[in-house]
């Protein structure tokens, strides 16, 4: 298993957030360090602010190169629904691995990590069958994000393995394929051409300090795997993906249509637990149910409710006034439709408070 690894993976998961800390607060110097050197050996290097923009962009690429069928396995975790849109706005074929005639022309993939220095794209999967279809395109268009980003190519030997002990691979060994870029014309060995489209997944969390640090995300699902709230509504859906969705999808495309994420939540803390570079979920949640009050998320007649109720949450003679209880108020006047009288709670004779003087009396 990959996390064996790591002889001290509490400390592995510091230094990780650390690399991811320093990649995110200084991106731009290493995109553009990233782009440089990769197109130094006559890759291109295309950029896209959505991904409505990069199912254009994609298009255009396939276009260009006369596609009409293309190797194409999303992975598992895979967030980039638009490589199928362009694929079917240009009339490209999806093929499998199993056609050979396919994976000597165009494949598509999404890398798990760009590197500014030396200028390489990372992909991680469990079989080799991306490695081979590499060795024989013609064309290789990959897919990634800006918040992929990695410094050096010693964050490799990092992130690799801690990836696969969270992903679906945590039960396999890890295949990893790295590209420096398209062969230059006196070597006869490499890529004919490559292109690299990256997507801004990001700009607007950047705009948040506070919430920014959820841009470390390496995608790995760890946070999906141990999150009560994923496990119960069920993977199927795209209402809620994971809680590292949760928080950036309020702040990217508004509150008012995603505001509801904010309360997708136990606040358990399982997810900030098992995350392996450290981002504090649970926090950043409290921070965007803030946000989204500032903004006039709630109604008054909802503020005034929490108002009242933490102020009689903090004193309790006012918690509980003679036979007028707040277990009485909120059973008898908002539970009572909901249930029917053979199902309605018994109201113990004794309140917890009671019980606990009695019996140290």
């Amino acid at each position: 298993m990959a996390v064996s690894q790591f002889t001290d993976l509490e400390m592995a998961k510091k230094h990780a957030a650390w690399r991811r800390w320093k990649a995110v607060e200084n991106m731009d110097k290493y995109l553009i360090e990233f782009e440089s050197n990769l197109i130094k050996t006559g890759a291109k290097v295309l950029w896209a602010q959505n991904q409505d923009e990069a199912q254009k962009e994609l298009a255009s690429l396939l276009k260009k190169n006369y596609a009409t069928e293309a190797y194409f396995e999303p992975s598992p975790n895979s967030q980039m629904s638009f490589i199928d849109q362009a694929l079917k706005q240009q009339d490209v074929k999806q093929v499998s691995f199993s056609d050979y005639n396919a994976i000597t022309s165009t494949v598509i993939a999404e890398a798990n990590f760009i590197i500014a220095d030396p200028g390489a794209i990372a992909f991680v999967s469990n079989s080799t069958n991306l490695q081979q279809a590499f060795s024989k395109a013609r064309c290789v268009i990959a897919i990634a994000t800006v918040s992929s980003i990695l410094t050096h190519i010693n964050d490799i030997n990092l992130f690799v393995p801690l990836t696969a002990s969270y992903t679906y691979l945590k039960n396999n060994t890890p295949l990893l394929s790295l590209l420096f870029g398209q062969r230059k014309p006196e070597e006869s060995e490499g890529l004919p051409e490559l292109n690299v489209l990256l997507i801004d997944d990001c700009s607007t969390v950047l705009n948040d300090t506070k919430a920014r640090q959820s841009i470390w995300c390496i995608n790995c699902q760890a946070c999906a795997n141990s999150c009560p709230v994923a496990s119960t509504i069920g993977k199927e859906t795209t209402l809620y993906q994971n809680p590292q969705q949760a928080i950036v999808n309020p702040i990217k495309h508004g509150f008012d249509s995603h505001g509801y994420l904010n309360h997708t939540t136990t606040l358990c803390g399982s997810c900030t637990e098992v995350c392996p570079v450290k981002i504090n979920i649970n926090q950043l949640f409290i921070h965007n149910r803030a946000k989204h009050i500032q903004q006039n998320g709630a109604s008054q007649k909802e503020k005034w409710f929490y108002l009242l109720w933490k102020k009689t949450m903090l004193n309790r003679n006012k918690y509980q006034i003679g036979k007028f209880t707040t277990y009485s108020w909120v059973m008898e006047s908002v539970y009572a439709k909901t249930w029917n009288k053979s199902e309605k709670p018994i109201k113990p004779e004794l309140t917890f408070q009671q019980m606990w003087i009695n019996k140290f009396q």
